[in-house]
């Protein structure tokens, strides 16, 4: 398994009570997230205007609005402002991200396929993951959609990517290809038409 039991985290035993998040990545109304009391990674649904960057140390309350979603094990539900209180850089970031890398020689998220039929999915395996892939990413710009290429186990992996930062920057800067070295997450998108993908949610900065 990917992930221990004990990193897929739910803070339903904090129902009210203001958590520290360490933001990943956020866009398209959803947030992937590092929960700073236990250290595992989390999800929720956001208004799609929050701003929001990844490494932003932000606080929020947890509610208890949340239908549990076999595809989604590690959602909760926020409540009220998100606020962000602070940053982390260089090795104050890598203390929370590093013991989150997955794990080299496994399929990401346990699936090797780029998608699971939602009815398949019960909930015990992440849907999130941090992805150091240990080489340079080649990312195409079609239009709108970005492809990611990386290598993983041996092969060469596709996903689209969702973050609409980096399709802004290389659109501004007029890029159709970008070769760059980066940590991403990958997550498990909610059902389409019966299958759930993998997605790159984001790329994490620089250390």
């Amino acid at each position: 398994m990917a992930v221990e039991a004990d990193r897929l985290t739910r803070a339903d035993g904090a129902l009210g009570t203001q958590i520290e998040l360490l933001v990943l990545a956020v866009g398209g109304g959803a947030l992937a997230a590092v929960d700073m009391s236990t250290g595992g990674l989390v999800r929720a649904s956001l208004p799609a205007d929050t701003q929001l960057a990844p490494y932003d140390v932000a606080s929020a309350c947890v509610g208890d609005g949340l239908v549990w979603d076999p595809a989604q094990p590690e959602a909760i539900d926020l409540t009220g402002p998100i606020a962000v209180q602070s940053r982390l850089r260089g090795r104050k970031a890598e203390r929370c991200v590093r013991p989150l890398l997955h794990p080299v020689d496994e399929p990401i998220l346990g699936l090797v396929s780029v998608a699971a039929p939602y009815w398949t999915l019960c909930g015990d395996r992440p849907s999130l993951a941090v992805v150091d892939p240990g080489s340079p990413l080649e990312i195409i710009r079609h239009g709108r959609r970005l492809h990611c290429f990386f290598h993983w186990r041996g092969n060469v992996l596709d996903l689209p990517i969702v973050d609409r930062r980096v399709s802004i920057s290389m659109a501004q800067r007029g890029q159709q290809n970008l070769r760059i070295r980066r940590r991403f997450v990958v997550a498990l998108t909610p059902p389409h038409k019966g299958n759930c993908y993998k997605v790159i949610a984001g790329l994490l900065p620089r250390g």
